[in-house]
């Protein structure tokens, strides 16, 4: 199958528990362990595994993994405020996970 240059995740699969399934956009499907991935010393990933309920809120944005309910507000050169999800770049989550089998 090949690694695309622009890795991008395509969909969610499905979520069983803190096991999630991705699709990415090289048609492979990887198996992603978040209890083994996310590092409890940073303060998302921590809340994450502490909140079920808004780990399983993640979505497919732009490509990326993201948890629209976690991010920064911040303002850019002009005074605008712009709101930044967190995300997972799908390289990562890619080189991480497991090939389903």
């Amino acid at each position: 199958m090949g690694i695309p240059l622009f890795l991008k995740l395509a969909s969610i699969e499905s979520i069983e528990g803190y096991t999630v399934h991705l699709k990415f956009n090289n048609g492979e499907v990887r198996i992603i362990d978040f209890q083994q991935f996310f590092n409890r010393d940073q303060k998302y990933e921590k809340l994450l595994l502490e909140d079920f309920e808004k780990f399983s809120e993640m979505e497919v944005v732009n490509g990326t993994l993201a948890w629209l309910c976690l991010g920064i507000t911040i303002k850019d050169a002009k005074g605008r405020e712009g709101f930044y999800a967190f995300n997972i770049d799908p390289r990562l989550l890619y080189e991480f996970g497991a090939p389903e089998e």
